[in-house]
């Protein structure tokens, strides 16, 4: 489920943040589309099920923001969210949201494990089960 346009960057100077979107769920990604398109300062720039082709779109599109799950079919969310720091650190990257609606999620369950991680990843904020680095 592929969907973008090029130009992140071009979206940011229009006063609009590019947002791109992944979770293994289409349901899922169609209704985050859904509810985040209803604000007009937001564009949602791509969606997709998979890590690996998540980071592809990263680097194609440049959004300013990526909410991605943390189950992903390709490459997990975490690991997507490790490289997208690093190419933030290196490259002034997107904002990461990481977050799991699973509630038998391990990553979400073990108390501690979200903290742990988004220290480990550098990130800033933290609330329930969304992880903001």
């Amino acid at each position: 489920m592929r969907s973008g346009k090029p130009g992140g960057e071009a979206h940011q100077r229009m006063g609009r943040i590019s947002v791109l979107l992944c979770d293994e769920l289409p349901v899922v990604l169609n209704g985050l589309s859904a509810a985040l398109s209803a604000y007009p300062d937001i564009e949602i720039v791509g969606t997709t099920v998979d890590g690996a082709e998540g980071l592809q779109m990263v680097s194609a599109l440049q959004p300013a923001v990526v909410v991605t799950d943390f189950s992903l079919t390709g490459m997990s969310g975490l690991e997507l969210a490790r490289h997208i720091v690093r190419m933030r650190r290196q490259l002034n990257g997107p904002r990461v949201l990481l977050f799991s609606a699973k509630m038998d999620d391990p990553v979400v369950c073990i108390p501690g494990s979200i903290t742990q991680t988004a220290t480990a990843l550098g990130c800033h904020a933290r609330r329930d089960t969304a992880v903001g680095c």
